[in-house]
C-alpha cells in the first residue's frame, strides 16, 4: 500500500511511503548493481536516497497536526465526499461509479446519456479540479480539505 504523505499528510512531495505486508514483498523492491564504477551498489528505494530535509518536513507536519488533527480532517473530508455523492445521486442522468459503496475521499461519476467530459469542462470552469478517466468515461474528484471546505458553504 502506498501512503502519499504530500496529499493527506500535508507534507512536501517526495516523502511518500510504501508499506508491505511482509518482508518477502519488500525484498522485491531492492535494486543492486555490481558493475557500477563506484563498486557494488544496492538501494531499498527507487530513487536511491532521499533528502533528509523532506523527511524532516514530513515529520514536522505530522507532529504539528497530530493524531486528533488528522482525525478531524479525515472526518471533514469523508463527510464532504458523502455529501457530494448524495448530491450526485439526485442528478438526472448522472450516476456514481462506486455503486452502493460509501465514498471515502474520491467521488467518481459518469453518465450514460450525457457527455461527461463536457460536464467536467463546465465544472472546471467554475474552479474545481477534476480528473477525466476513460473505460468507461467518467470524472473523479479527490476530495481534500481544500475542496471539502467550499462544499460546506454551498
Amino acid at each position: 500500500m502506498s501512503v502519499d504523505t504530500h496529499k493527506y499528510g500535508y507534507a512536501s512531495k517526495g516523502t511518500s511511503v510504501v508499506l508491505y505486508r511482509n518482508e518477502d514483498l519488500r525484498q522485491a523492491q531492492y535494486f543492486s548493481y555490481a558493475k557500477w564504477t563506484g563498486g557494488f551498489y544496492a538501494t531499498p528505494t527507487f530513487a536511491g536516497s532521499r533528502p533528509g530535509g523532506l523527511l524532516a518536513c514530513a515529520w514536522s507536519a505530522m507532529v504539528s497536526i497530530g493524531e486528533r488533527g488528522y482525525q478531524t480532517r479525515v472526518q471533514t473530508i469523508v463527510d464532504a465526499s458523502r455529501r457530494m455523492a448524495d448530491g450526485i445521486t439526485q442528478m438526472k442522468d448522472v450516476h456514481l461509479m462506486m455503486g452502493n459503496q460509501k465514498p471515502t475521499m474520491v467521488v467518481a461519476f459518469s453518465s450514460d446519456t450525457l457527455n461527461i467530459y463536457r460536464i467536467g469542462d463546465k465544472i472546471q470552469a467554475k474552479g474545481w479540479s477534476l480528473s477525466s478517466l476513460q473505460n468507461p468515461p467518467c470524472l473523479h474528484l479527490c476530495v481534500t480539505l481544500n475542496t471539502a471546505t467550499p462544499l460546506w458553504r454551498t
